[in-house]
């Protein structure tokens, strides 16, 4: 466990010096207003970056292009405001470890008695990635690791939404869409997500728990051809026992 003691210190570290936890307004940019009406649904940006630690149970399925899908179980502690998260789960008759941060950098280990190839490291890794940068919402265009640019407003599925174009994390994140009315975030895709799309559409279900607005499921599918939100889904996620410290 030495490597994985030195790996959140070094990450730590690394937030410390890069100045992660600072967040920022620029008044010259209409998208920071929808930003922080967001934020506000969870008292404000102060309050975001004060949350010590999301943990909970996560069940993730990831699905292959023919449908079939691949099942973990996990626990998962996330720091929202340092951009890490831990997981571990079963696999055969061991365990895996993971400590992922949103700066692409990751390390997942197993014990002696389990084994796991590259690639399914590697999904692991992937997936807590994707995780932690939707828990965080809002607190993404806040710290200063995405920019906040162009807003409008858009229909999906008859909602009225705005939708806040995103740079920093292209891989992460293309746009965020915030509900018009409530001003919660909904939806949050990646890649081309205007007709002909071809990027995929992360779909949130919020819950308050312990008084925290926080998306317990997500459910990611492939942005649909004359619509935003496709039928091929790519991965879902459901979060249990979440608690917020």
């Amino acid at each position: 466990m030495k490597s994985v003691s030195l790996f959140l210190a070094l990450a730590l570290w690394g937030c410390l010096l890069a100045g992660c936890g600072q967040p920022s307004r620029d008044p010259a940019n209409p998208a920071q207003q929808v930003v922080m009406d967001a934020a506000s649904r969870n008292g404000g940006a102060k309050q975001l970056m004060d949350i010590s630690s999301i943990s909970g149970t996560a069940l993730v399925k990831v699905y292959d292009a023919n449908g079939q899908s691949t099942i973990r179980g996990q626990q998962f502690t996330a720091y929202p405001r340092w951009g890490i998260i831990q997981a571990s789960g079963r696999v055969g008759e061991g365990s895996w470890h993971a400590y992922v941060m949103l700066s692409k950098v990751g390390l997942v280990t197993t014990s002696l008695d389990a084994s796991l190839t590259s690639a399914q490291k590697q999904q692991i890794e992937n997936y807590l990635r994707l995780i932690l940068h939707r828990l965080r919402g809002p607190l993404n265009l806040l710290d200063g690791g995405e920019t906040p640019g162009a807003v409008t407003t858009v229909f999906v599925a008859s909602r009225a939404m705005r939708r806040v174009e995103a740079t920093g994390r292209a891989e992460l994140a293309k746009a965020y869409f915030f509900d018009e009315r409530y001003h919660d975030l909904r939806l949050i895709t990646d890649g081309k997500d205007t007709p002909p799309a071809s990027g995929t559409v992360t779909v949130l279900t919020n819950e308050r728990v312990d008084g925290l607005l926080l998306p317990v499921e997500m459910e990611v599918v492939d942005a649909g051809r004359d619509c935003l939100i496709g039928t091929h889904t790519r991965m879902s996620v459901q979060l249990k026992d979440v608690r917020v410290k």
